[in-house]
């Protein structure tokens, strides 16, 4: 069988193409290989991929071999078609971080409710969130679509929710987000107003998403990156910056200047037009308008350091109760307009993938992919008897 995969330059992570995969998928004791039957590509997925060697390094995943290209993964869907562990059967379906691949090798460490941890050593340093699998029933064709919607925005319910509970305990009035359309951002609008937090939800998104945001209903505000001085300043905002683009958050810094109690840096969703990435802040220039306008500083938001502290302040039971209503409530919201457009084989993925680097994806459209070439194989189950 001919095989392939999709990969990014090491030196300008956007630039993705479909290359040969050589590798070897062999698997030893203890380990799975898994028939990756899909993955959803989102403006989440970029950030991976622009991380690859920073923060999260998410290139160190999944190796390639290849000094000069990496993989950088995505949240799928895989099947089990081989085992030599203990721990997970053949046809086992299973939901985590996958590459854009047909097949990957996974050591799975023994099943704790319902999930496992893969502890390749190559992993064993990186972010647990991003080394663990969750175990599921198989595919049941009446329910793709909600299984699709949860693996594209379920994983992100999370962050969110997660910063709206941080933007409460500082005592926001406030809480805004950049790229307003994002999946994250809509999570974040949507928990702060399920659970009737006393904040004004303001959007900020493109002047082409603007009616999307609008008619979704879960903002109080929604102004365009190019009408931000619109806003006032009175009251304190949290601010969770999506879109990571400096001229925005310079915007948002002359506007609200001291009224900023939290500033959390996100994502990357806006990477620019052309496919090239907007440049970083200038720290000289962020300590200029630092000391001319006052405010929070930008800070990386991390969602575990949120969430460890909700549940000092509140307790792990209510935190797991909330965030449970909330996830639930916005499944419920979300399926009825769920529109997925589903991508089949590897050129046809990396059209998607070019389409989001470009900002040219539709608000409201969930991409769904896969290396194979329709849904019949890659949703195949293929039988094989436990090594």
């Amino acid at each position: 069988m001919s095989l392939n995969h999709i990969v990014m330059n090491e030196a300008s992570p956007l630039e993705a193409k479909v290359a040969p995969f050589t590798a070897s998928l062999a698997i030893n004791q203890g380990d799975v290989l898994v028939h990756i039957a899909k993955f959803v590509l989102t403006s989440n997925t970029v950030t991976y991929a622009l991380l690859g060697r920073v923060s999260l390094k998410t290139f160190v995943h999944y190796p390639t071999g290849d000094a000069n290209f990496a993989s950088s993964p995505a949240w799928g869907v895989g099947i089990v078609v081989a085992s030599r562990s203990p721990h997970v059967q053949v046809g086992q379906r299973i939901h985590g971080y996958f590459p854009m691949r047909k097949y990957c090798v996974l050591t799975p460490s023994k099943i704790k409710r319902g999930a496992f941890e893969d502890t390749a050593p190559h992993r064993s340093k990186l972010i647990n969130a991003y080394r663990n699998y969750r175990l599921s029933e198989p595919l049941d064709v009446s329910k793709v679509d909600h299984e699709d919607m949860m693996t594209a925005d379920g994983l992100l319910f999370g962050t969110g929710w997660s910063a709206t509970m941080q933007a409460v305990s500082k005592g926001a009035t406030s809480i805004v987000f950049t790229s307003a359309s994002s999946r994250t951002s809509l999570t974040g609008a949507f928990a702060a107003k399920f659970h009737n937090f006393n904040m004004k939800r303001i959007g900020i998104t493109s002047s082409r998403n603007v009616q999307f945001v609008k008619d979704t209903g879960i903002y109080d505000v929604v102004v365009t990156y190019d009408t931000i001085s619109s806003l006032s300043n009175n009251g304190k905002f949290a601010i969770y910056d999506m879109a990571g683009n400096s001229k925005v958050n310079s915007d948002l810094r002359k506007t609200l200047g001291s009224s900023i109690i939290d500033f959390g840096s996100v994502g990357k969703t806006n990477v620019g037009f052309g496919g090239k990435l907007f440049s970083t802040d200038n720290p000289d220039v962020l300590k200029k308008e630092l000391k001319q306008y006052g405010g929070a500083p930008p800070a990386p938001f991390l969602i575990f350091v949120a969430m460890a502290n909700a549940q000092k302040e509140h307790g792990p039971a209510k935190v797991g109760k909330m965030l449970s209503e909330a996830q639930a409530a916005y499944a419920n919201w979300k399926l009825p307009t769920f529109n997925p457009e589903r991508a089949y084989g590897a050129e046809a993925t990396l059209k998607i993938w070019d389409k989001t680097v470009k900002n040219e994806c539709e608000p409201g459209v969930t991409y769904v992919c896969s290396l194979w070439p329709d849904m019949e194989s890659s949703e195949l189950i293929l039988r094989s008897a436990k090594m």
